[in-house]
């Protein structure tokens, strides 16, 4: 463990790099991808780039005594090498060495859902399924062989088998698989098993499924249908199959987002990231995905499952220490030209049910279950119920003394609360009951899971509402026995009505108050494809990602219909302006999300990115009216950045591609056009926006764009002068024309000084930040061997808080291992990129 050595050590340990070359790749010299005839033009470039590096590998050998690794030519000009850390700064002397960055290590971010965006209204009104469309999904591999893996008219694929053939010729690396998914290569392990072999789930199986599943039958729990079911799939596999550590680097990244781009992909989904990520162009592969956008393929990357900084625990919307930087959206998905998606909860979910019955009328459920073990699927049906009652008579809690000689053979029935789960379970399999339900105490219809159960012993809960319907009925028919069919089943999504987004969701903005994430898609709870016919039910935003993914291959299959009026117009798309465009057309029409548990004020932008997507309104303004409105770098959102005057100016530009003259008003709706800064509820710790008082935005003058142009309009934001500093200020923006279309921009910014603030906790007792608990005390430790402790240990001061006493801070000289050597645990408050410590 690299983190484990002294400094010493540290500076003669061989790292993984990559040498990006001062040369521009061969997708920035102006050959994109959609200029070429061939996939073989591609690689005759390609090679050239590559041919030219020889010099500077020559160079970077002679330093490192180790041959250089894999080349990069077409959307980064570099390569990979080993080399020491004391090296590294001797490798960027070299000429023609633009960076030398360490490798990063990535992790995978963990039918409904469809109708929710409004996805099959595009397939009906439209006829867009994907037909024509190419996307890469850069994941854990993909099992080509699955029912639902298949395309309805092979002759509409954009990907023949001979172009596949062409490519793998001159690549010499991969293979054709099938008409769905035409290209695989596992890039992990250098060969052509493109299936993951994980036992537990198959993380790129079910992004794919999302992506373009072609399912069939009636059944939900039996097939799925992707977002754009007709369009082909690249199965580029960059997580290996040798070892369970679920992680890939940067190298094996790049080389998958260059063949993505040289196939001709149309769209390329990452579900993995790198925790709190920045937008350098150093980083190989934040470059990557820019010039995969500028060669015309869309980037689509998951924001991340980290909810905020300040959170206890990673995965969930809390500030516990008043932090103003909460962010965690991970990189690559901090590249500027990528989308990057944020999760909401999905409406319904397929999961275990229980369905009761008599055979006579009585029916309670489906619930929700959870049951102890998926053995015991068979071991409630037709038997007969005993209700444990108290000593009032009442529904018990299932302790011991209240169990007669009645509960023998039968399924017993006892109330949440008091003792533990498996405690219940214990006294009712003591009791001779041959299982157990357990009915929760909140009196609602909220379903009893997620609770810590012994596996061993026949158990699930029920709710409160259909557990008080079975006691009665049990009560008045206490010797017949009731039919219990325990299986799969479409359901309402619980977590839905508590928070419309997921908790997990990682929060924005990137370091440098760059806007992210972009926009949020269904991502909780979602039933996609499995290895084997199989199927699961996943969360993250890895499920989001490839939601967005699939709508822009259905955007992209309209743009290349010839029937639509504005086709002249997209034709001309090529590049960055092609990827921009699509990114743009989504973010204007999504839907911003409300907070339900805050008076239905907006969710914070930096967590949900322009709103929820609305495929069917994004697919109608390219059908009816394309124009767009971006701030005044170009940006679909509006980055305010830092700024200390009440009033902030701003310019937004409004194209109108229509032949008519457009009108816009401002939506006169108080709650929606809003501004908005960031609170934290002191009672839960979750963070929430509330609105600012007196604050507004109001444009300079009336919106009136001619038709085939663009104007540009000024904007000010006005602040009460007595809002505090150091707070965010955000919302979101919605026009109306005056045609009834609508576009939609938020906007962020940071009213104060963004850099004021500390970095790294305070040590030996001095804390910067304002609560206690991890962001307490910085430690100073020594060492027993392998066991760790204090230094100096901790003291109360004279107010009674907690603090280390410096005069007993020691360490020994001995060379026995006891007490001989310090270190330090340090807190970062921030996301930082570099950090040197001197002693």
């Amino acid at each position: 463990d690299y983190h484990k050595l002294n400094k010493v050590q540290q500076q003669d340990t061989y790292v993984d790099v990559i040498v990006q070359m001062s040369a521009a790749p061969a997708s920035e010299n102006g050959t994109l991808k959609t200029d070429y005839s061939s996939t073989a033009e591609i690689q005759q470039k390609t090679s050239k780039v590559i041919a030219a590096q020889a010099s500077v590998k020559a160079a970077v050998e002679q330093v490192t005594h180790q041959a250089a690794g894999e080349s990069y030519g077409y959307v980064v000009n570099g390569f990979t090498t080993k080399v020491r850390v004391a090296d590294i700064p001797q490798l960027k002397q070299i000429a023609g060495v633009k960076t030398v960055t360490l490798a990063k290590v990535y992790y995978p971010t963990d039918a409904k859902a469809n109708s929710m965006a409004n996805v099959q209204a595009v397939w009906s009104n439209y006829k867009y399924k994907g037909e024509g469309t190419v996307v890469s999904v850069i994941d854990t591999g993909i099992d080509p062989t699955h029912k639902d893996m298949r395309l309805s008219d092979a002759k509409k694929a954009k990907l023949k088998r001979a172009d596949v053939e062409q490519f793998t010729k001159t690549a010499k690396h991969g293979r054709y698989f099938t008409d769905k998914v035409p290209y695989g290569f596992n890039y992990a392990d250098n060969n052509d098993t493109i299936t993951d072999d994980t036992v537990d789930e198959q993380h790129g199986m079910h992004v794919a499924g999302i992506i373009g599943a072609n399912g069939t039958g009636s059944d939900p729990t039996k097939s799925v249908v992707g977002v754009a079911p007709e369009s082909q799939l690249l199965a580029m596999k960059v997580f290996t199959n040798s070892d369970t550590s679920a992680t890939t680097g940067s190298s094996t990244l790049v080389s998958a987002i260059e063949d993505s781009a040289k196939l001709g992909a149309d769209v390329l989904n990452m579900s993995l990231g790198s925790v709190s990520g920045n937008q350098t162009l150093a980083d190989p592969e934040i470059a990557a995905v820019q010039n995969a956008n500028e060669s015309g393929t869309a980037a689509v990357i998951s924001a991340g499952n980290s909810g905020t900084s300040g959170s206890a625990t990673e995965g969930v919307n809390k500030d516990y220490y008043g932090l103003q930087d909460n962010e965690t959206v991970g990189s690559p998905g901090t590249a500027r030209g990528a989308t990057t998606v944020a999760s909401a909860e999905n409406t319904d979910v397929i999961g275990q049910s229980a369905t009761i019955t008599d055979g006579s009328g009585l029916k309670l459920g489906p619930e929700t279950i959870q049951l102890s073990s998926n053995d015991f699927i068979d071991r409630f049906d037709k038997k007969k119920f005993y209700v444990v009652k108290d000593a009032t008579g009442k529904l018990s809690i299932g302790g011991a003394s209240d169990y007669t000689a009645d509960a023998k053979g039968k399924i017993a029935i006892v109330k949440r609360g008091d003792i533990a789960f498996t405690d219940k379970q214990k006294y009712a399999e003591e009791a001779g009951a041959s299982g157990l339900i357990i009915v929760n105490n909140d009196g609602t219809a909220t379903a009893l899971t997620s609770i810590k159960l012994d596996a061993t012993f026949p158990t699930f809960g029920l709710s409160s509402v259909t557990g008080q319907k079975l006691v009665d009925w049990v009560t008045a028919h206490p010797n017949d026995e009731l039919g219990v069919k325990i299986g799969l089943a479409l359901l309402p999504n619980q977590k839905y009505n508590a928070d419309r987004m997921s908790d997990f969701t990682s929060y924005g903005p990137v370091s440098n108050l760059a806007f992210k994430p972009d926009i949020t898609a269904p991502g909780g709870n979602i039933w996609s494809t499995q290895n084997n016919n199989g199927y699961t039910n996943l969360s993250g935003t890895s499920m989001a990602s490839p939601f967005i993914a699939g709508s822009q291959a259905l955007l992209k299959q309209a743009l290349n219909n010839k029937d639509n009026p504005f086709y002249a117009d997209y034709k001309k798309l090529k590049g960055t302006a092609l990827t921009d465009f699509l990114k743009t057309i989504e973010m204007n029409t999504a839907q911003p999300v409300n907070d339900i548990n805050y008076n239905n004020v907006i969710v914070s932008p930096r967590r949900q990115g322009a709103g929820f997507v609305d495929v069917k309104a994004a697919i109608d303004a390219l059908e009816k009216n394309p124009s767009t409105v971006v701030s005044e770098n170009g940006y679909p959102a509006v980055e305010l950045k830092d700024f200390t005057s009440t009033d902030k100016t701003f310019k937004l530009t409004f194209t109108n591609r229509t032949k008519h003259e457009l009108t816009y008003q401002m939506d006169s709706n108080e709650d929606t056009n809003a501004v908005y800064t960031s609170a934290t509820d002191l009672n839960s710790g979750v963070l929430y926006d509330k609105k600012i008082n007196g604050a507004t935005i109001k444009p300079d003058g009336e919106i009136v764009v001619p038709a085939g142009q663009s104007v540009q309009v000024g904007f000010t934001l006005s602040l009460p002068k007595s809002f505090d500093q150091q707070q965010f200020v955000e919302g979101f923006l919605n026009f109306k024309g005056s045609d009834g279309s609508r576009l939609n921009l938020p906007y962020m910014g940071f009213f104060g000084d963004w850099n004021d603030g500390k970095i790294v906790d305070g040590i030996n007792g001095q804390t910067y930040a304002p609560a206690s608990g991890n962001y307490g005390t910085v430690p100073v430790i020594t060492s027993r061997r392998t066991k760790n402790q204090f230094i100096g240990g901790l003291v109360n001061d004279a107010s009674g808080n907690p603090t280390i006493d410096e005069k007993a801070i020691a360490i020994s000289s001995s060379k026995d291992a006891i007490y001989n050597g310090i270190s330090m645990q340090y807190y970062l408050l921030r996301n930082i990129s570099n950090v040197q410590v001197d002693v």
